[in-house]
């Protein structure tokens, strides 16, 4: 379930974070509670029509 948790980097184009979120768990857990709180926007973003 972990290494599921750190996917949504890569699917929202951002490799070389993803890469990091991958080895530093996650920001050390930051990065996860930053993204608890802005994915649905960040997700948004990423789906708007063009």
């Amino acid at each position: 379930m972990g290494i599921l948790c750190r996917l949504h980097r890569f699917y929202l184009g951002k490799r070389l974070c993803g890469i990091l979120y991958l080895l530093t768990g996650g920001l050390f857990l930051f990065g996860l509670l930053y993204d608890f709180w802005t994915l649905n926007s960040q997700i948004s973003e990423l789906n708007v029509p063009v």
